[in-house]
């Protein structure tokens, strides 16, 4: 069983792991086994993306937005101990880019109010704190993505890990009534997980991608999220969904190369860092050991220039996070989020991109060469 192999990797017991669709109806359970109801608030950071306060609202809960800092991309301590409020039911930590959040700030915070905190890991696969890849005690539960750039990928995908024994039970109580995905979804997903290293490895990749993502949108192709999740607050049809077969069989065939994939990465994203130090150029400033180095965050001053330029030249490019609540752009107050309430993560949201890490050698040294050749193109500070 899958269930089994996650454990061992996990190093938790098999009862503790429970598979989704998707990682976000993993969230979704997980709100509804903790009891939100209609009119409680979730504080997230104002660096999400759209799905997280999604699957808030559709409980009838109010998502409520904390600014985060350049230095980590993680919440503002100050900003996180104002949004606390008698509303308030829980906090959801974000695993950014890999990095773990303020876990010690963030725990004395819940202590002191009493409420709870879950994280979100769908960037944080292959992550360790303190020796372990679970995360701290007073997490009540934290769920993981297998969406299409995740280190472990079936194209789509979520994970629960629920070290409470009472939350997970109400969780998989939940599982049981998930309705199975149907032939078609099992189907087509089979055959976009073989097309889709051939999409990766293609000198045409941004055009591929940017035509799965518009196809994607449309329903034509299977993809993370459906036009409905990106433009409203209603749930979707088919939204409640378990985990294929499909997508069981591919993650265990891939489980074992997960920490080998995870340590190319992290080589990669520690060359990025020497590189953008050595031009004084605007990074991170995180302690790299140990976070799962999922993508490598830059900083340009034209978002549309640059962009068309990597893209001539052949550099992979992500466009994480493109606002406080990726990717909508616009009509935020549907979601709770008004402009200039985190102004900071405004400020970053417009001048972010990310690298891929998992590079082959080949590509990494062009794209190096490209940051080096264009240094006018990125930002110093912010």
């Amino acid at each position: 069983m899958l269930e089994n192999k996650l454990g061992n990797y996990f190093e938790c017991s098999p009862n503790n792991v429970h598979l989704f669709w998707k990682g976000r109806v993993g969230l979704y359970s997980i709100l509804g086994a903790l009891g939100l109801k209609e009119g409680e608030e979730v504080i997230i950071p104002a660096f999400t993306c759209v799905v997280v306060a999604n699957a808030i609202i559709y409980h009838g809960a109010k998502p409520v937005y904390v600014d985060i800092n350049k230095n980590n991309l993680q919440f503002d301590r100050k900003a996180l101990v104002q949004a606390v409020n008698p509303k308030t039911k829980l906090i959801i930590a974000q695993n950014t880019f890999g990095i773990p959040p303020d876990y010690e700030t963030i725990e004395a915070l819940c202590k002191k109010h009493d409420i709870s905190c879950i994280e979100d890991c769908t960037h944080g696969m292959g992550t360790v704190y303190k020796g372990s890849k679970m995360p701290p005690l007073f997490i009540k539960a934290s769920f993981y993505s297998f969406q299409w750039n995740k280190p472990l990928s079936a194209g789509l995908g979520g994970l629960v890990i629920c070290r409470d024994s009472s939350l997970g039970k109400q969780i998989e109580i939940f599982a049981k009534q998930l309705s199975r995905p149907s032939f078609f979804d099992s189907f087509s997903l089979g055959i976009l997980l073989r097309v889709r290293p051939l999409m990766n490895a293609s000198v045409l990749y941004p055009v591929l991608l940017s035509l799965f993502r518009s196809l994607s949108a449309r329903g034509l192709v299977l993809g993370s999220s459906k036009s409905s999740e990106l433009t409203g607050t209603e749930m979707p049809e088919g939204y409640l969904k378990s985990m294929s077969a499909v997508q069981k069989r591919w993650i265990s065939s891939s489980l074992s190369l997960l920490d080998e994939t995870i340590k190319k990465r992290q080589i990669n994203f520690k060359r990025f860092d020497s590189v953008f130090a050595s031009l004084n150029l605007q990074k991170l400033e995180v302690d790299t050991l140990g976070h799962s180095a999922l993508k490598y965050p830059i900083f340009v001053k034209d978002k549309l220039a640059f962009r068309k330029i990597a893209e001539r030249k052949g550099i992979k490019l992500g466009d994480w996070m493109n606002s406080p609540i990726h990717p909508v752009e616009y009509d935020w107050e549907k979601w709770h989020y008004f402009k200039g309430t985190c102004k900071k993560a405004e400020l970053l949201a417009a001048h972010i991109f990310n690298l891929q890490t998992d590079l082959s050698e080949s590509e990494m040294k062009r794209t190096i060469s490209f940051v080096q050749e264009n240094r006018s193109l990125f930002v110093s500070d912010l």
